[in-house]
């Protein structure tokens, strides 16, 4: 009888092997938040906005394809980068639990719903890219303004914390380049004749 290595053992063996790899992956490395954008002393909209941010982007870990085997914690960095993005520019704030939420009966003006496209890091090239699409509606839920933001990084450099920083430069980016975008159109003015 001929022995071969996808025998029961040689199954359990490679089961073995992978399990132990993957234990022994470093924890995820952690993000830091967006602490603030470059105003250049703009107005604030005058509107009340609502958003929504999906649970699932406050928890996100990505995680490198192999061979790598780090990962990357972004939850915070996202959902931190976009209240900051929002309170930078608009006049009040309020995070939704649901975005069905009944826009008038909290005097809110406006649904802001981010929404997060592609996430690429590109280990060989250390370069970020995230794409987001902004999209703000009314409480009728007609449209008042949307964009898909791209923000980017790269640098040469393949220390731990020269990949942190990349991911983060990106996120900066990315939600800088929105705030400029809602602010460069007087979208709002229709709101505020309602």
């Amino acid at each position: 009888m001929k022995s071969t290595f996808l025998n029961p053992l040689g199954i359990c063996i490679i089961l073995v092997v992978l399990l132990s790899l993957n234990a022994c992956a470093p924890p995820p490395l952690r993000t830091s938040p967006i602490s603030s954008l470059n105003t250049t002393h703009r107005e604030k909209i005058p509107l009340r906005v609502g958003y929504y941010i999906q649970p699932e982007y406050c928890a996100w870990i990505w995680r490198a394809d192999p061979p790598y085997i780090y990962s990357y914690f972004f939850g915070e960095t996202i959902c931190n980068g976009v209240e900051t993005m929002l309170v930078t520019a608009f006049r009040d704030v309020v995070r939704l639990s649901s975005v069905n939420t009944d826009l008038k009966s909290q005097n809110i003006n406006a649904l802001v719903a981010p929404e997060i496209l592609q996430v690429d890091i590109n280990t060989n090239r250390n370069t970020v890219f995230i794409k987001m699409k902004w999209t703000i509606r009314d409480d009728d839920n007609n449209i008042l303004w949307a964009d898909t933001i791209t923000g980017s990084a790269h640098e040469i450099c393949m220390a731990k914390w020269c990949r942190i920083r990349i991911v983060e430069s990106a996120f900066q980016e990315q939600f800088q380049k929105a705030f400029e975008s809602v602010l460069r159109q007087e979208w709002w003015q229709s709101v505020m004749k309602e």
